[in-house]
């Protein structure tokens, strides 16, 4: 999978729960801070995501910052390139010694270095303007300080962590698409440019091309689309997910971000319970990997509460899943469950 999406920190153990039985609370923060093992990054649609070092080098080597921000970016954030470019200087010298710095000190320490007008940016941009720069590579988030996110310089945070060196581009756009089409295949050009968060699908329909007989069109309701030829087998097995399997997703999961068409996943009408107002996305309960439900939890002093809103009436199996998904979270934080559909 490329990414867990990490746009609220709370909800990563959960996706990590979700995926994983010997999952336990804390993993994330350990991996982040201790072992260094994942990183945390604004990377695909300009969100925060949960990385692998290696994950964040082929990233880093896919990113077009061209294709990304163009006129109307510079003209809507009232930069130059020339502007960006040296912001680029400021904060790599910034970040040099390996501490962390806030947002705060980053406009502080690009204003010292004559900056004065970006330094202002950088305060009242909300970290748009910090975005470019960190898809490039050049920095991750750092351990939080109070409230306040910190950033580090990417080479020097994973300096004893195995950083990964950035690839050919040519070689990372057809190892990414391919990584992409393993986790949410079959898929269409504009499914992968969505998930991406990209406009000109001409880059993407050479990197397709690059992949050559690595790549099978498949019909799925009507629609041509592309999946990887070795897991065509598979797919036609059925064999890719148990059907009636049931399990919660918590919320901003990536399993329901990756497609631009969502038919398969979730009836149009259910969609606004889902795909919510502000790029909010509700935690969702999946049956057989179409959305079902939706559903929330309260963690309290001697139990779980969890809560399930089915779009209708759930089967028998159906409930059983429910119960039996609700019980591995209660465990989780060993707590009693209370649950209630």
């Amino acid at each position: 999978m490329c990414g867990i999406h990490a746009q609220v920190m709370g909800t990563t153990d959960l996706q990590v729960w979700a995926r994983c039985s010997e999952a336990s609370l804390g993993a994330v923060g350990r991996a982040l801070w201790e072992e260094r093992s994942l990183v945390r990054t604004w990377c695909m649609r300009g969100t925060l995501h949960l990385l692998t070092p290696a994950q964040l080098a082929l990233y880093a080597a896919v990113f077009d910052p061209a294709q990304q921000y163009g006129a109307a970016w510079y003209r809507a954030f009232e930069v130059t390139p020339a502007e960006m470019d040296a912001l680029y200087e400021a904060l790599s010298f910034a970040l040099a010694d390996g501490s962390p710095l806030t947002r705060r000190e980053l406009a502080e320490a690009v204003t010292s270095r004559g900056g004065e007008r970006l330094g202002a940016r950088l305060h009242s941009s909300w970290g748009e303007l910090l975005k470019p720069a960190a898809r490039r590579g050049l920095f991750v988030n750092g351990p939080n300080r109070g409230a306040e996110t910190t950033y580090v310089r990417t080479d020097r945070w994973l300096a004893d962590a195995g950083a990964a060196e950035c690839p050919d581009p040519s070689v990372a756009r057809a190892e990414w698409l391919r990584r992409y089409l393993r986790a949410y295949g079959p898929a269409s050009t504009e499914d992968y440019a969505r998930w991406l968060g990209v406009r000109q699908v001409g880059p993407i329909k050479r990197a397709l091309a690059d992949l050559g007989g690595e790549l099978t069109e498949v019909h799925v309701a009507g629609r041509r689309l592309h999946a990887l030829t070795a897991d065509v087998d598979m797919l036609r097995g059925g064999d890719a997910l148990v059907p009636g399997s049931v399990c919660l997703l918590p919320a901003f999961d990536p399993y329901v971000l990756g497609h631009a068409d969502r038919d398969h996943l979730i009836a149009e009408e259910h969609r606004p319970l889902v795909y919510r107002t502000a790029g909010w996305i509700s935690p969702t309960v999946l049956s057989g990997g179409r959305i079902v439900g939706t559903w929330e939890h309260r963690v309290e002093r001697e139990a779980v509460t969890v809560t399930v809103t089915p779009f209708g009436r759930l089967t028998p199996a159906e409930r059983s899943g429910v119960e039996a998904a609700a019980t591995r979270l209660a465990a989780l934080f060993d707590r009693a469950l209370a649950l209630y559909t």
